[in-house]
């Protein structure tokens, strides 16, 4: 067979074409490549958002986000544990700081008084020039002061900025301490920074789809159902949870046969529109449920 022509080759078309430059970006590692997260690489509903494991115990904030209690209440802990170790750091620096202002205050007055015996002793021999130099040499030294500058005088009575020797160690300048600001004492939601506390965190009860299945929960595909409905919950279904029962049903059932009323079906109590917590989803893989888009910028090898 005799071997097909040049024009018949895919290298041939004098156009490069988005396949050809997706493909070489894909295989040459270069530029801003895009990948949606398939299903399995998405978090599902009824996971702890610390430890991406289904929650044996959940519980959920008001904003929706669901942890496991065990995780979030160690969480806590640990703000907790670095709001003490902070204040001890700012309390340390702020004493510091107070013992520095206090003796530049110090220096500053001895500078003041240092000057003034000087130009009284000199106001004999010079007559009243003597007043505006002293004038002079005093607000110099206090514009030396505010400027956290080591001063020297000099002969003259004049204040000047001492030139650190760099070469000697002991002045060698070095670098200011890092400011400490006061540490807030608020625990925070470790996924929307929100301030929390463990008396807002809200138990919920999941509806098993299977009671009598003896398959461990995180090995079941289908774990969970609506508690109105018992249609099977999946990160493709947006649900609520009912905070007086705690009990978790879908938007559809909530918008259908919850909210006209505004009772809980499970504890029969009157609901407030603050009762209603939005569970927050990770999406799924499709593109029209909300999936996330991975990407990742590489830079592209010149030659020069």
């Amino acid at each position: 067979m005799p071997p097909a022509k040049h024009g018949k080759n895919a290298t041939a078309n004098p156009v490069y074409s988005a396949s050809e430059r997706a493909k070489d970006i894909r295989e040459g590692q270069y530029g801003t490549q895009k990948r949606r997260a398939l299903t399995e690489s998405i978090q599902a509903f009824d996971c702890c958002h610390l430890s991406s494991q289904p929650a044996k115990n959940p519980v959920i904030t008001p904003h929706g986000i669901l942890f496991d209690k065990e995780y979030i209440m160690e969480n806590l802990l640990y703000q907790k544990q670095q709001y003490k170790k902070k204040m001890k750091e700012y309390e340390r620096q702020r004493e510091k700081y107070e013992a520095d202002q206090a003796k530049l205050t110090s220096e500053a007055d001895d500078l003041r008084v240092k000057a003034f015996v000087k130009m009284e002793h000199s106001a004999a021999q010079s007559g009243s020039t003597a007043f505006v130099k002293k004038e002079e040499a005093v607000g110099e030294a206090g514009r030396m002061l505010r400027m956290k500058k080591e001063t020297i005088q000099t002969e003259e009575g004049r204040v000047v900025p001492k030139l650190p020797s760099f070469w000697i160690p002991s002045l060698t300048p070095g670098a200011k301490a890092t400011e400490i600001t006061p540490p807030s004492n608020k625990t925070t939601c470790p996924i929307t920074n929100k301030p929390l506390k463990l008396k807002d965190l809200i138990p919920v009860k999941f509806t098993p789809a299977d009671k009598h299945s003896k398959q461990k929960m995180e090995a079941r595909h289908e774990r969970y159902v609506c508690a109105i409905t018992q249609k099977v919950l999946r990160n493709c279904i947006p649900c609520v949870v009912l905070k007086p029962s705690g009990r978790v049903i879908t938007q559809e059932a909530y918008e259908r046969l919850v909210q006209p009323d505004m009772v809980d079906p499970i504890s029969s109590t009157k609901l407030q529109a603050s009762d209603i917590i939005k569970m927050h989803s990770a999406g799924t893989g499709f593109a029209e449920k909300g999936g996330e888009i991975k990407k990742v910028k590489t830079a592209a090898m010149t030659g020069g």
